[in-house]
C-alpha cells in the first residue's frame, strides 16, 4: 500500500469518526479520497464491508 493510500484512509477514517492522526482535511481531499477508494483494490480491501458502504453513503450524500 503506497503513501496516498494511507493518507486516503485517514481521510476515510475521519469520515467515519475514527480519526488516527490530528490531521485536518479539507472537501478536496475528501473527494481524492472518495474517488481513491471507488479504483483502489488495496484501499478497499482495508476496509470492512460495512465501512466501505457506509464511507460511499456519506460521500454520495456530501456530493448532492
Amino acid at each position: 500500500m503506497s503513501s496516498g493510500c494511507d493518507r486516503v484512509l485517514e481521510a476515510v477514517n475521519s469520515v467515519l469518526g475514527k480519526p488516527q492522526s490530528g490531521a485536518a482535511f479539507t472537501t478536496e481531499d475528501f473527494e481524492i479520497a472518495f474517488l481513491h477508494v471507488r479504483r483502489c483494490r488495496s484501499c478497499r480491501n482495508a476496509m470492512t464491508p460495512m465501512e466501505y458502504r457506509m464511507f460511499m453513503d456519506r460521500m454520495l450524500l456530501e456530493r448532492e
